[in-house]
């Protein structure tokens, strides 16, 4: 018997191929970030930026070696910058840009990490029980344990 749409088992790539993905993706989350540390404090940077990491996390497919490994980079590139140069600045100054910039960073963190444990299914949530089959519960008439 053939599964059906709706039953089949969703396709795992070979664990080569994830790695080898994974950590592509991890390179392109460190050139984004360096574009969007490079060009955030310019008035249309951020914006860019913002937009650039938003439509990447949206097409990429949830995981460790999808949206985590591209959080992984940019979030790295990001804590790289914040450190203190040996000059005594920073790339990222302590203004609006910045601020917003890191907190980019924090969203891009926590979209990266949400997917990384699978959902579990209806069946393991007991959906589609009711509630009184479930408790084994004796009348139909009980109301809160009443008789």
């Amino acid at each position: 018997m053939s599964p059906t749409g709706s039953e089949a088992a969703p396709v795992r790539r070979p664990r080569v191929a994830r790695i080898v993905g994974g950590l592509a993706l991890a390179v392109l989350g460190v050139a984004v970030g360096v574009s969007s540390v490079a060009v955030h404090a310019l008035a249309w940077g951020l914006p860019l930026g913002i937009a650039t990491v938003a439509a990447v996390l949206v097409a990429l497919p949830a995981g460790l070696s999808g949206r985590f490994a591209f959080a992984v980079g940019w979030v790295g590139v990001l804590v790289v910058a914040m450190v203190r140069r040996p000059e005594g600045d920073f790339l990222i100054a302590s203004d609006l840009l910045g601020y917003l910039l890191l907190a980019q960073g924090l969203v891009v963190l926590a979209v990266g990490t949400a997917g990384v444990v699978p959902r579990r299914g209806a069946r393991s949530r007991g959906e589609g029980v009711e509630p009184d089959a479930a408790r084994g519960s004796g009348d139909a008439g009980d109301v809160g344990g009443v008789t």
